[in-house]
Protein backbone atom coordinates (compact mmCIF):
# COMPACT_ATOMS: atom_id res chain seq x y z
CA UNK A 1 0.00 0.00 0.00
CA UNK A 2 3.00 2.40 0.67
CA UNK A 3 4.43 1.65 -2.82
CA UNK A 4 1.02 2.58 -4.37
CA UNK A 5 1.10 5.64 -2.08
CA UNK A 6 4.58 6.76 -3.43
CA UNK A 7 3.78 6.21 -7.08
CA UNK A 8 0.88 8.12 -7.09
CA UNK A 9 2.60 11.33 -5.40
CA UNK A 10 5.50 10.53 -7.97
CA UNK A 11 2.71 11.09 -10.82
CA UNK A 12 0.95 13.48 -9.30
CA UNK A 13 4.39 15.12 -9.19
CA UNK A 14 4.98 14.48 -13.18
CA UNK A 15 1.36 15.89 -13.82
CA UNK A 16 2.68 19.33 -11.83
CA UNK A 17 5.90 19.76 -12.96
CA UNK A 18 4.33 19.29 -16.32
CA UNK A 19 1.75 21.77 -15.58
CA UNK A 20 4.84 24.00 -14.90
CA UNK A 21 7.05 23.37 -17.49
CA UNK A 22 4.37 24.23 -20.43
CA UNK A 23 3.17 27.79 -18.12
CA UNK A 24 6.58 28.70 -17.72
CA UNK A 25 7.53 28.24 -21.29
CA UNK A 26 4.44 29.76 -22.98
CA UNK A 27 4.86 32.54 -20.72
CA UNK A 28 7.95 32.87 -19.96
CA UNK A 29 8.05 36.67 -20.25
CA UNK A 30 5.68 37.54 -17.77
CA UNK A 31 7.04 34.99 -14.81
CA UNK A 32 11.02 35.47 -15.76
CA UNK A 33 13.03 38.31 -16.85
CA UNK A 34 16.08 36.47 -17.99
CA UNK A 35 15.51 33.11 -19.83
CA UNK A 36 18.91 31.45 -21.08
CA UNK A 37 16.39 29.16 -23.21
CA UNK A 38 14.83 31.63 -24.78
CA UNK A 39 15.15 30.15 -28.65
CA UNK A 40 11.71 28.98 -30.23
CA UNK A 41 13.01 25.62 -30.72
CA UNK A 42 14.04 24.95 -27.55
CA UNK A 43 10.60 26.55 -26.12
CA UNK A 44 8.85 24.13 -28.72
CA UNK A 45 10.92 20.98 -27.57
CA UNK A 46 9.95 21.54 -23.73
CA UNK A 47 6.58 22.50 -24.60
CA UNK A 48 6.34 18.66 -26.16
CA UNK A 49 7.73 17.30 -23.41
CA UNK A 50 6.07 18.61 -21.05
CA UNK A 51 2.75 18.03 -22.86
CA UNK A 52 3.99 14.52 -23.13
CA UNK A 53 4.21 14.01 -19.55
CA UNK A 54 0.83 16.01 -18.60
CA UNK A 55 -0.89 13.20 -21.12
CA UNK A 56 0.95 10.24 -19.95
CA UNK A 57 0.12 11.54 -15.79
CA UNK A 58 -3.55 12.05 -16.36
CA UNK A 59 -3.63 8.38 -18.45
CA UNK A 60 -1.69 6.96 -15.37
CA UNK A 61 -4.32 8.55 -12.90
CA UNK A 62 -6.70 7.36 -14.60
CA UNK A 63 -5.61 3.59 -14.51
CA UNK A 64 -5.49 3.65 -10.70
CA UNK A 65 -9.15 3.95 -10.45
CA UNK A 66 -10.27 1.14 -12.79
CA UNK A 67 -11.27 -2.35 -11.52
CA UNK A 68 -9.15 -4.84 -12.04
CA UNK A 69 -10.82 -8.35 -14.05
CA UNK A 70 -9.60 -10.64 -11.11
CA UNK A 71 -12.04 -12.23 -8.78
CA UNK A 72 -11.47 -12.03 -4.89
CA UNK A 73 -13.18 -14.73 -2.70
CA UNK A 74 -13.04 -13.66 1.01
CA UNK A 75 -12.42 -16.94 3.47
CA UNK A 76 -12.05 -17.38 7.07
CA UNK A 77 -8.40 -17.88 6.14
CA UNK A 78 -7.73 -15.24 3.96
CA UNK A 79 -8.49 -13.69 0.39
CA UNK A 80 -8.61 -15.81 -2.66
CA UNK A 81 -7.89 -14.32 -6.27
CA UNK A 82 -9.00 -16.45 -9.77
CA UNK A 83 -7.90 -14.82 -12.47
CA UNK A 84 -10.10 -13.75 -15.05
CA UNK A 85 -8.40 -16.01 -17.34
CA UNK A 86 -8.93 -19.46 -15.00
CA UNK A 87 -12.75 -18.26 -15.38
CA UNK A 88 -12.88 -18.24 -18.89
CA UNK A 89 -10.37 -21.03 -19.92
CA UNK A 90 -12.87 -23.46 -17.60
CA UNK A 91 -16.00 -21.98 -19.30
CA UNK A 92 -14.71 -22.90 -22.56
CA UNK A 93 -13.49 -26.54 -21.22
CA UNK A 94 -17.14 -26.73 -19.57
CA UNK A 95 -18.33 -25.68 -23.47
CA UNK A 96 -15.98 -27.55 -25.75
CA UNK A 97 -17.60 -30.99 -24.09
CA UNK A 98 -20.48 -30.52 -25.71
CA UNK A 99 -20.22 -31.49 -29.14
CA UNK A 100 -23.01 -29.08 -30.58
CA UNK A 101 -20.95 -25.63 -29.75
CA UNK A 102 -18.32 -24.14 -31.67
CA UNK A 103 -16.00 -21.29 -31.94
CA UNK A 104 -16.50 -20.39 -28.33
CA UNK A 105 -15.31 -17.02 -27.32
CA UNK A 106 -16.19 -15.56 -23.72
CA UNK A 107 -16.10 -12.10 -22.08
CA UNK A 108 -16.52 -11.34 -17.86
CA UNK A 109 -17.02 -8.80 -16.20
CA UNK A 110 -17.87 -7.36 -12.31
CA UNK A 111 -20.85 -5.66 -10.50
CA UNK A 112 -19.97 -5.14 -7.39
CA UNK A 113 -19.62 -8.83 -5.80
CA UNK A 114 -21.36 -9.99 -8.83
CA UNK A 115 -20.14 -11.29 -11.76
CA UNK A 116 -21.53 -11.17 -15.51
CA UNK A 117 -20.57 -13.23 -18.38
CA UNK A 118 -21.28 -12.94 -21.93
CA UNK A 119 -20.63 -15.93 -24.61
CA UNK A 120 -20.32 -15.93 -27.92
CA UNK A 121 -20.49 -18.98 -29.86
CA UNK A 122 -21.98 -20.95 -32.84
CA UNK A 123 -24.29 -23.40 -32.47
CA UNK A 124 -25.47 -27.03 -34.29
CA UNK A 125 -28.31 -28.17 -33.12
CA UNK A 126 -32.23 -29.63 -34.37
CA UNK A 127 -33.13 -28.83 -30.38
CA UNK A 128 -35.25 -26.19 -28.75
CA UNK A 129 -32.74 -23.32 -28.99
CA UNK A 130 -34.05 -21.45 -26.08
CA UNK A 131 -33.91 -24.60 -24.21
CA UNK A 132 -30.33 -25.23 -25.04
CA UNK A 133 -29.14 -21.90 -24.07
CA UNK A 134 -30.71 -21.75 -20.80
CA UNK A 135 -29.33 -24.98 -20.03
CA UNK A 136 -26.01 -23.30 -20.63
CA UNK A 137 -26.88 -20.78 -18.74
CA UNK A 138 -27.97 -22.65 -15.86
CA UNK A 139 -25.15 -25.19 -16.20
CA UNK A 140 -22.05 -22.69 -16.08
CA UNK A 141 -23.48 -20.89 -13.08
CA UNK A 142 -23.98 -24.00 -11.64
CA UNK A 143 -20.57 -24.94 -11.91
CA UNK A 144 -19.24 -21.68 -11.08
CA UNK A 145 -20.46 -21.57 -8.05
CA UNK A 146 -19.51 -24.86 -6.90
CA UNK A 147 -16.05 -25.14 -8.32
CA UNK A 148 -15.13 -21.91 -7.58
CA UNK A 149 -17.58 -20.29 -5.04
CA UNK A 150 -18.16 -17.16 -7.83
CA UNK A 151 -22.02 -15.86 -7.97
CA UNK A 152 -22.74 -15.06 -11.51
CA UNK A 153 -25.51 -12.95 -11.62
CA UNK A 154 -25.96 -13.00 -15.10
CA UNK A 155 -25.02 -15.47 -18.10
CA UNK A 156 -25.60 -13.55 -21.54
CA UNK A 157 -25.31 -16.18 -24.40
CA UNK A 158 -25.16 -14.83 -28.17
CA UNK A 159 -25.54 -17.26 -30.78
CA UNK A 160 -23.31 -16.04 -33.82
CA UNK A 161 -23.89 -18.56 -36.18
CA UNK A 162 -26.33 -21.57 -36.03
CA UNK A 163 -27.00 -24.29 -38.36
CA UNK A 164 -29.34 -27.23 -38.23
CA UNK A 165 -28.38 -31.00 -38.08
CA UNK A 166 -29.01 -32.45 -41.07
CA UNK A 167 -29.72 -35.95 -40.46
CA UNK A 168 -33.14 -36.51 -42.31
CA UNK A 169 -33.74 -33.69 -45.07
CA UNK A 170 -35.79 -35.29 -47.84
CA UNK A 171 -38.32 -36.62 -45.46
CA UNK A 172 -37.54 -40.60 -45.91
CA UNK A 173 -36.66 -42.63 -43.45
CA UNK A 174 -34.03 -45.15 -43.18
CA UNK A 175 -36.37 -48.21 -43.25
CA UNK A 176 -37.25 -47.68 -46.65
Amino acid sequence: MINKFLFFLGWVGIFILSITGIVCTVMSNVIVKFNPLDSIKTNVVIVVVCVAYFLLSILKLCSLFEKTGDYEIKTENGKVTISANSVISFIKELLSKDREINNIKVITGKKGRKFTIKIKLDMLTDGNIADKTNSIQEMIKQRLSEKMGLEVEKVEVQISKISLKSDNISGTSAEE
